[in-house]
């Protein structure tokens, strides 16, 4: 099968491609790879897709839906699988591989020691989901309940040893962008110093940890057979869930 990334994708990726980044381009390579070593069958690639990973529909070997996630070191793809193999289907896709045993750094996907097989850094097997039937589909107040629900369940103590990005890290990064901005708006400004105010607040009252899924939406909200809701594509952080 040709594994042709969806359009959404090559726009997006390339918009945010460092200089010499050629996994787009490597990306049809490494999905037949991923599918051979795995002995998948491939139904479809899921179109129009994410942002930040081909979205392949398969089944496994016993004939087991599933869906095959590919990503790229930038998009922290061994992040979102330290994410969910903590929650272990706890409000969130569940994963029907396990994470390799080397530890990685969630910034990025660097292995702190040793390096993840390449059949499996930036390979994600999960559990599969309606990817087409999101919390969106319900009329508005029920899917606020359902959304909410379904994010209480994300909040858990992270493990003891984790190397998630924490809120301050993030918001700290995302600071010094907003700061470029008001430099260049005078207009936009006054909201920003706001907004920065802001952070400098929450951030000064102590801490309660949780694991975050760190970008939810309803979107990212699907339809699922273990349970009626259930969240996907995590960019854990830890902090404050409020």
């Amino acid at each position: 099968m040709v594994f042709e990334p969806p359009q959404r994708l090559v726009r997006a990726l390339g918009e945010t491609a460092p200089h010499g980044d050629d996994w787009l381009e490597r990306l049809p390579e490494l999905a037949r790879q991923a599918v051979a070593r795995r002995e998948l069958t491939v139904e479809r690639v899921q179109v129009p897709g994410g942002r930040s990973s081909l979205v392949v529909l398969v089944r496994t070997a016993d004939g087991t839906p599933a869906v095959l996630k590919l990503a790229p070191r930038r998009a922290r793809p061994e992040s979102e699988r330290a994410a969910l193999a903590h929650w272990g289907g706890r409000g969130a896709v569940r994963l029907l591989e396990p994470p390799p045993s080397s530890r990685l750094r969630s910034s990025g996907g660097t292995p702190v020691s040793g390096e993840a097989p390449p059949s499996t850094e930036g390979v994600l097997l999960l559990e599969r989901l309606h990817p087409d039937v999101s919390v969106r589909s319900l009329p508005e107040a029920r899917a606020l309940l359902e959304a909410a629900e379904t994010l209480r369940r994300l909040w858990v103590e992270p493990p003891e040893d984790h190397t998630f990005e924490t809120v301050a890290e993030r918001t700290g990064r995302q600071a010094e962008a907003m700061r470029a901005s008001a430099a260049s708006d005078p207009e936009v400004a006054p909201l920003v110093e706001a907004a920065l105010t802001a952070r400098e607040e929450l951030l000064a009252a102590p801490p309660e940890h949780r694991l975050l899924h760190g970008t939810f939406r309803q979107s990212k909200v699907l339809s699922g057979e273990r349970l009626p809701w259930l969240a996907v594509g995590p960019d854990p952080v830890v902090g404050e869930h409020a």
